[in-house]
């Protein structure tokens, strides 16, 4: 078995800064995607920043199950569910001083590239202090952002998560790694029914179907199943094949 913190060697410099910045930090926030909390949690990183008090911070709440969320938010309290969009800064201010006691917290901002810390940094502030894109490595170098109600570690540089099908499909890992039939597949027996996918519907009819709805046809008429599956993925993506989380946490159902 796999101990907290081990695993990660890609993300043993950044463990070492956390270590070193550790004493001038009052607490932290882990960002993970509701999608995919398990799999883009780096516990290397938390590990090197314990025991200071967290709050966990679930974000793409809007793309993810909300009855998986719940019990999510239950395994990782203190925690919070949220859609980055309309993140509701008082209540996440609030917390943070109930949980690290200080009316003026200073805290580090961690997570995997691309589940949204740059966003959130951007959002506490009230401006544009951290760069945001949909690839890893957009933040550069370390930087104290600093407000009349939080000083804000945003910790940059990560390496992105290891490439697998399923953070492909849900777009946190860029594509490239595998085909867009295996990332379709890899997240199709998480789907709910939907208004593009048919109750009980498998992949394979189900791009049959779509492929030649859609006029994604190859040179004698057959559909083409990668176009066809990459359209499912972009369409997943933005959250139009309904929502969807792929852990779910120990206990449930």
């Amino acid at each position: 078995m796999t101990r907290r913190g081990e695993g990660f060697p890609a993300f043993a410099p950044a463990f070492r800064e956390l270590r070193r910045i550790r004493p001038y930090l009052d607490a932290y926030i882990e960002v993970l995607d509701a999608r995919a909390p398990a799999r883009t949690r780096v516990p290397s990183l938390t590990r090197a920043l314990d025991p200071l008090p967290h709050l966990t911070l679930l974000s793409r709440r809007d793309l993810a199950r909300e009855e998986l969320t719940r019990l999510w938010l239950k395994e990782l309290a203190p925690a919070l569910a949220v859609d980055l969009r309309h993140l509701d800064v008082p209540r996440l201010l609030a917390a943070l001083r109930r949980e690290c006691g200080s009316p003026h917290p200073r805290l580090a901002v961690l997570g995997a590239p691309n589940v949204g810390k740059s966003t959130l940094v951007n959002r506490l502030v009230g401006r544009r202090a951290a760069r945001v894109g949909m690839s890893a490595g957009v933040t550069r170098g370390p930087q104290w952002i600093r407000t009349p109600e939080i000083e804000i570690l945003d910790l940059p540089g990560l390496p992105p998560l290891r490439p697998t099908a399923v953070l492909e499909a849900l777009g946190v890992v860029p594509e490239g790694s595998t085909s867009a039939e295996e990332a379709l597949a890899a997240v199709w027996p998480h789907l709910e029914p939907s208004t593009i996918v048919e109750p009980g519907e498998g992949m394979a009819q189900a791009i049959t179907r779509l492929g030649t709805t859609w006029g994604l046809l190859e040179t004698g008429g057959w559909v083409s199943e990668t176009r066809t599956a990459q359209r499912l993925l972009s369409l997943l993506r933005r959250g139009k094949l309904g929502p969807v989380t792929v852990d779910r946490p120990q206990g449930s159902p």
